[in-house]
């Protein structure tokens, strides 16, 4: 009569914890963001590539990498252009992902158009790798001009129950930009002539 009991009880608990954690973004332990050296091949093949590595304070074993666009004017609504993800049998901390854009214009790829970029993504977590690719048009996202960009404050809140890691802002038109690193929202309306791309991880 009492093992059943203590059973249901801890079921009851498990079930708890688990509703309380689902749709929480996920926290970082750590995060660093790295763009090839100057003078790497990619620049001369107008390629903007960056990488990022992070450490989760928990294990989980499916996550998500989303890259979301933010189109010229300031736009709080984003376009999510790519998305690939893992399961991994062992829960896992420590992932590390990488983007890399080529500018059709310079480096046609794929049966690519001058007025498109190409998107190359890989992402590892745990033993588990995964990627995409894509065609977007510049309109969503332009690098022409040149981009910047930089990594979001650790454990920043995003949308939707993404954790930011990092962005990039590329233009038509400028080289300048304003580097935001504690707001997406911000970060977006801070520059209103470029777009902005968010690079985000989800967690269930």
């Amino acid at each position: 009569m009492i093992r059943p009991s203590l059973i249901s009880i801890f079921a009851l608990l498990l079930a708890f914890a688990t509703l309380s954690q689902a749709g929480e973004a996920p926290k970082l332990a750590k995060l660093d963001v790295a763009t090839p050296p100057l003078g790497d091949i990619s620049q001369i093949l107008k390629i903007r590539a960056t990488t990022c590595t992070f450490q989760l304070v928990k294990p989980v074993s499916k996550i998500q990498v989303i890259v979301d666009a933010y189109p010229r004017g300031g736009s709080s609504i984003p376009t999510q252009v790519l998305e690939t993800g893992v399961n991994v049998p062992t829960p896992s901390t420590t992932g590390t992902f990488s983007l890399q854009i080529a500018d059709m214009a310079h480096l046609t790829l794929d049966g690519g158009k001058d007025e498109q970029l190409y998107l190359s993504a890989m992402f590892q977590f745990g033993n588990m790798r995964a990627g995409d690719e894509k065609k977007i048009l510049k309109k969503t996202f332009d690098i022409t001009h040149g981009v910047g960009g930089g990594k979001f404050d650790l454990n920043l809140a995003g949308s939707k129950n993404k954790t930011p890691l990092f962005y990039m802002i590329g233009s038509p038109t400028s080289h300048a930009f304003n580097g935001i690193s504690n707001d997406v929202s911000k970060l977006v309306d801070a520059n209103p002539t470029a777009t902005v791309l968010v690079v985000s991880i989800a967690t269930e």
